[in-house]
């Protein structure tokens, strides 16, 4: 009877402190999962704080789909609709330094934006243009981390889905703009070629004329005339000597 009475307490005993450790365990999780708890709000402040941070410390490039946007809204008076059908919104096709070319959304056709705008307002695409691949690189970093609600204010500065693109398309061929629909005439000071085109013409045709070799007398001329819509344009410049120059006249070539 005393030998079934002690197995009874060592049971009862076993079964107190089986509860008593598991009220200690789970007051210990509860604690450990408050902690991580705490340690998640830290980080995801410490985020957000990060991202305030950058974007005050690299304006240029939190807001240059922004400023990208604005240029070419204030530059949709020049832009003139499709010559072909007659549509008004465009697609950036690419844009260099001294280089812009956009395409129609409708036929496809595409234009030179040089003969519009200009040169130097195409360089100031460029710029922005390359602050927002810098802006791009840096939401997909984000994205890549897991970091998309820490850093939502960065990310809500871009408008045009750069995520959507076939790989190697580039990132200039997600942005669309309208032009004011009206055609548009060519400004009066495209006429004069950029110094920066001159210096890259120069270098690849190697200071000589591209039809006889020479190199004395030689002039800057538009493989596609002024006359006839030809660009200031890298690809469009060659070097000729002053007698070829005149021989190829107002010709295409």
């Amino acid at each position: 009877m005393e030998t079934l009475y002690g197995m009874i307490l060592l049971l009862t005993g076993g079964v107190i402190i089986y509860y008593l450790n598991k009220q200690v365990k789970s007051k210990q999780e509860k604690g450990k999962l408050q902690q991580v708890k705490k340690q998640l709000q830290q980080q995801y402040q410490q985020e957000k704080k990060n991202c305030d941070v950058y974007i005050e410390e690299n304006f240029e490039i939190a807001y240059a789909e922004t400023f990208l946007s604005a240029q070419l809204t204030l530059e949709a008076d020049r832009i003139p609709i499709c010559r072909k059908c007659g549509n008004n919104k465009m697609q950036l096709w690419n844009v260099g330094p001294f280089e812009m070319d956009y395409r129609c959304t409708v036929c496809k056709k595409k234009y030179s934006g040089n003969t519009y705008i200009g040169s130097e307002k195409v360089n100031e695409l460029y710029t922005n243009l390359n602050n927002l691949y810098l802006l791009i690189e840096k939401i997909f970093s984000i994205k890549r981390k897991g970091l998309t609600q820490e850093w939502n204010e960065l990310i809500s500065l871009i408008e045009f889905d750069y995520f959507k693109l076939r790989a190697g398309t580039p990132y200039v061929r997600a942005i669309y703009f309208y032009t004011n629909g009206e055609i548009a005439s060519p400004t009066k000071s495209d006429r004069t070629i950029p110094q920066q085109i001159k210096d890259l013409v120069w270098q690849r045709d190697n200071g000589r004329c591209t039809q006889c070799g020479t190199n004395e007398n030689l002039e800057y001329d538009h493989i596609i005339p002024h006359s006839k819509g030809g660009a200031n344009t890298y690809r469009n410049i060659q070097l000729l000597c002053s007698n070829c120059n005149r021989t190829k006249s107002s010709n295409i070539g």
